[in-house]
């Protein structure tokens, strides 16, 4: 709700601004970007949850953020996100189940070593 009201007394109805009311992009809107790509995604597959109607100027920001040409060149696939959360899910579970620590971050940290212009795909 905050993150709304921000939102509409920085913007005018003409134009969208990012979120320190700039015409640049800022480290704020990088932070934001994902996170909020991430609740779209995983918040209507697994939660069946969307961003209120009432929530207007936060969805017209989200929209212009996935629109930027950094945020389309860096995006992960929905498909991605799912297998994320789905994977964080999981292992949250099985720490409960066998009082283990989450883990987590742990594809980061142990991933395999890949060469500047190898693929993901390739690994």
């Amino acid at each position: 709700r905050l993150l709304n009201l921000h939102i509409q007394s920085i913007s005018t109805t003409d134009t969208m601004c990012y979120i320190s009311g700039s015409n640049s992009l800022g480290i704020t809107d990088c932070s934001l970007s994902p996170l909020l790509y991430q609740l779209d995604i995983a918040g209507k597959y697994f939660k069946h949850f969307e961003i209120p109607s009432e929530f207007k100027a936060l969805r017209n920001y989200m929209n212009f953020l996935f629109s930027c040409e950094p945020f389309k060149q860096t995006m992960v696939p929905e498909s991605e996100v799912i297998w994320d959360w789905e994977q964080q899910t999981k292992h949250r579970a099985e720490s409960i189940t066998t009082g283990s620590a989450p883990i987590t971050a742990q594809r980061d940290i142990e991933g395999p070593d890949m060469e500047e212009d190898e693929d993901i795909e390739d690994i």
